[in-house]
């Protein structure tokens, strides 16, 4: 049964429930923009992810005389960002007698279920097609295919000839997971419909054309199509929006809903009828606006009108907007649950509006909302933030803007608590500010990731409101609830340090969080400086010339000329001294001990601050076997914070001779061995 609403009966209702809405006039959404130039002026636009990379992409193509029938894929790099477009071909050769098809419509999905996105794009060549009376010859517009590939790449086109295609639908029309068609199919003026359903090799099984009744009168053009289970039955039903132009003096715009049956068939005998007014223009999308769970019909054309479903009958309501609005793309861009509209309007602005949703499917006024003029704009999560961001195309110029829907900064300072002691503890403050004008994602978080140097190991690390851990080297946080706008949060990162560590340690943390847009204050570097002991040794004999025989005295006196105590953290500084051969040690001092027979350990207790001094002594006895040479005694201070060898070793030389005494006695004791006579006696200083 057909059910007609009257635009009429719903104006009081819509002046009502504007100045309600006025009451409640909520402001759009803040966003950051970015302007990229590049390639392709674009009357089509579509987001999707084509490469299953999480990160949403653009798909842009153009539909006027002046398009060079190709499809540009933009590749989301996920921060709001696109790469140079990877360009696809879809018009027929040149030289082909057929060879300028306009492209009508974009669409993705699935056409061959193999998991993949594909794009559909339906091109029509109404110039050399179809004759004034709308008689149209045969294989003059046709359905491309784009079949997905590993990678986000797509394959070259398959073809499918179709004698007239207008405007088209997608959907998945029989419930067998694959992209379905429906296309209106004008012959001599009568409009019919084609149903296009998808095949596992990437084409289309085509059904016979069928009309709608009643028919409409010849001033009608079929401006739009949308496929949607309406009366939530489990089978997809059919939309489409009757229009007509102001000036044309003739006819009644309207749209229709056509019943689905389920299996890709329609019963277009029968349908339900919406008034509309005349206008400029005639766009439609089909959403749950006041999330009853019954698809609604948003259609623009003087304004943006809402046609709310009530289950088989529809209430309409207008929101005016300038003279005509011809764009229309709905979703939540402020995150309240509730659908948001945006349109373009033609005049006098030339430029966009937001219609934001106050709840229950209402609206407070249009705000601006600035694209610029002759733009199209698709809505997806383009930086990965869970909030629904804008990109754009102009119709005449190159280049892609995106705003970005109130998207966090992240910005990650990384300071030391404190000196820095070799061989001690240290903790880093990791402070993260949300410069950005929204919170954090939920999904994905936000991670801090610090990869310690080799002088550096991982203790711990704690905050509230973050998880973290370390494999080896690299030290993991997240967080485990949203960052606000302005929030900062802190970490405490304890490490050890290592005893050996130079003198300037550079540690380098960053931060990343899905919907971060800015990248240059990702990264905190901190070059923190380690305090060590310096401990220089100097030694001293007693004589200066050693004697066979005697006992002589050494003198080891070690000083810190370092910037920190050498007993911190019970560190022990320790002097060996090994005596060359030819000494025996006869006796040490306090704080030092035998070394195995051969030398001496002498270490120093106690604290030791920078400019300190500890001294020890010990006695060796000169042996004969090193009379007559230049002995050299070494010896050596070491501490485990000390890293500077440079003054950590003394030595002493002296020569080695006899006594002159001694000398002396021996040749008198010789003497006496010889036979009694005269003889002079030399004496010489051995």
């Amino acid at each position: 049964m057909s059910i007609r609403t009257s635009f009429l009966t719903t104006l009081k209702f819509a002046f009502a429930l504007m100045l309600l809405c006025e009451l409640a006039n909520a402001q759009p959404a803040g966003f950051v923009r970015f302007d990229f130039p590049t390639c392709c002026p674009a009357t089509t636009s579509l987001a999707a992810d084509v490469d299953g990379d999480t990160r949403m992409d653009l798909i842009t193509a153009r539909d006027d005389f002046l398009s060079d029938r190709t499809i540009s894929v933009f590749r989301g790099t996920g921060n709001g960002r696109f790469r140079a477009p990877t360009r696809y071909f879809i018009g027929l050769p040149p030289g082909d007698p057929f060879d300028n098809p306009d492209i009508k419509d974009i669409f993705t999905g699935d056409v061959n279920g193999d998991g993949r996105v594909d794009i559909v794009a339906a091109l029509n060549d109404p110039d050399t097609s179809c004759d004034v009376m709308l008689v149209c010859s045969p294989d003059r517009s046709h359905i491309a295919v784009l079949l997905g590939q590993a990678g986000g790449a797509f394959s070259a086109p398959l073809r499918k000839f179709l004698p007239y295609l207008q405007v088209a639908g997608a959907g998945d029309l029989n419930g067998d997971g694959r992209l379905d068609l429906v296309i209106n199919d004008n012959v001599k003026r009568q409009l019919r419909f084609r149903v296009l359903l998808g095949r596992p090799d990437g084409g289309f099984d085509v059904s016979a054309s069928e009309p709608p009744a009643p028919q409409p009168d010849d001033h009608i053009d079929v401006t739009a199509i949308g496929l949607a289970d309406m009366d939530r039955d489990g089978a997809t039903d059919l939309v489409f929006y009757e229009h007509v132009d102001a000036f044309s003096g003739g006819g009644t715009p309207q749209l229709r809903v056509v019943r689905g049956n389920g299996d890709g068939t329609f019963q277009l005998s029968d349908s339900t009828v919406i008034a509309a007014p005349p206008g400029l223009n005639g766009e439609m999308v089909i959403a749950d606006i006041n999330r009853d769970r019954m698809p609604d019909i948003i259609a623009s054309d003087r304004g943006v009108m809402v046609h709310y479903n009530l289950g088989g009958t529809f209430l309409s309501t207008i929101f005016l907007e300038g003279i005509g609005t011809s764009e229309l793309v709905v979703g939540d861009v402020n995150l309240d649950g509730w659908p948001d509209i945006l349109s373009y309007v033609v005049a006098p602005d030339h430029d966009w509006e937001i219609i934001p949703s106050i709840g229950l499917g209402l609206f407070a006024l249009p705000n601006p909302f600035s694209l610029g003029t002759d733009t199209i704009a698709a809505l997806g999560d383009f930086n990965r933030d869970g909030r629904l961001d804008v990109a754009s195309v102009n119709r005449t110029t190159s280049g892609v803007t995106t705003l970005l829907n109130h998207p966090p900064d992240l910005m990650i300072r990384n300071t030391q608590v404190g000196d820095f002691f070799a061989g001690s503890t240290g903790t880093y403050a990791l402070y993260v500010r949300n410069l950005g004008l929204g919170a954090t994602a939920e999904t994905g978080g936000v991670t801090v990731r610090d990869v310690l140097p080799p002088s550096l190991t991982y203790v711990s690390a704690t905050a509230a409101d973050w998880t973290c851990g370390a494999v080896g080297s690299e030290v993991e946080c997240r967080r485990v609830s949203p960052l606000a706008a302005g929030e900062e949060t802190k970490i405490a990162l304890t490490v050890s340090i290592a005893a050996n560590a130079p003198n300037e340690v550079l540690n380098a943390a960053t931060v990343s969080s899905n919907g971060d847009y800015n990248p240059t204050n990702d990264a905190g570097n901190n070059v923190a400086r380690v305090r060590h002991p310096n401990l220089a040794l100097t030694k001293t004999a007693e004589e200066s010339v050693f004697f066979v025989g005697g006992i002589q005295t050494y003198t080891l006196t070690v000083t810190n000329v370092g910037d920190t105590d050498a007993d911190m953290f019970g560190q022990t500084a320790v002097v060996v001294d090994t005596l060359p051969s030819g000494f025996l040690l006869w006796s040490v001092g306090d704080g030092c001990v035998q070394l195995g027979g051969l030398g001496v350990r002498c270490e120093v207790t106690g604290p030791m601050p920078p400019g300190g001094t500890a001294v020890f002594h010990f006695q060796v006895r000169v042996l004969f076997t090193v009379a007559g040479s230049i002995v050299v005694n070494r010896a050596r201070v070491s501490h485990p914070a000390d890293n500077d060898p440079s003054n950590d070793s003394a030595s002493v030389s002296r020569f080695v001779q006899v006594e002159p005494t001694l000398a002396i006695n021996l040749l008198q004791d010789n003497v006496r061995a010889l036979p009694i006579r005269a003889h002079d006696v030399d004496v010489s200083n051995a």
